[in-house]
């Protein structure tokens, strides 16, 4: 199988048919590609290598150019598909009998449904609105926080208790990355 684009979209297909992808996970993967193919350079196209390194600059170009019609957090999901896909991709289909012994875990989604009121974040109130759960994910303990940002739009948290300065170091780019793409804040709400 060749390394480019369009092997990707094959890739997703065949891992469909032999019943790797469940129908929505597949079509998920290829609506993802589908949202950044037209920002891809021919490089970009002729070569996965190349896409994957460009990946947060192509999903950079594509927010900037549908800042209207998309969210931040629909472009992370696009681009943590589209890198799953490229992933799956380099493990699974670049070798012919890669596919064979591939036993993708299935996960079982549960809806959660939280009307809770969300308060305005102030400096005097931070610690009562700052909601914090302990949760056992993996076997390793992480507390949630969960952060209102304003009226119907909260932040979600999951940290690990025993986090490390370098893993501060990581959020604090995504952080950063998440400032430069943020709108600037509206005329109409009112600062603290």
């Amino acid at each position: 199988m060749h390394n480019n684009i369009q092997s990707l979209y094959t890739f997703i297909e065949a891992a469909e048919k032999s019943r790797k992808y469940l129908p929505a996970t597949a079509q998920n993967l290829r609506l993802a590609l589908n949202k950044i193919e037209p920002e891809l350079n021919e490089e970009e196209k002729a070569s996965i290598d190349k896409l994957l390194e460009n990946i947060n600059q192509i999903f950079h170009t594509y927010y900037q150019k549908n800042t209207s019609s998309v969210t931040v957090s629909s472009v992370e999901t696009y681009k943590s598909r589209v890198k799953k896909a490229i992933s799956d991709f380099q493990r699974y289909g670049l070798n012919p009998t890669g596919m064979n012994s591939w036993n993708p875990k299935i996960t079982v989604r549960k809806k959660k449904n939280d009307q809770s009121k969300i308060q305005e974040l102030t400096p005097e109130n931070v610690d009562q609105n700052i909601e914090k759960d302990e949760v056992e994910l993996s076997s390793n303990k992480t507390t949630k926080f969960e952060l209102p940002l304003r009226e119907n739009t909260k932040a979600i948290i999951l940290l690990p208790t025993d986090i490390t300065k370098k893993e501060i170091a990581i959020l604090r780019k995504y952080i950063d990355f998440l400032d430069s793409i943020a709108k600037e804040e509206p005329e109409n709400i009112s600062k603290s």
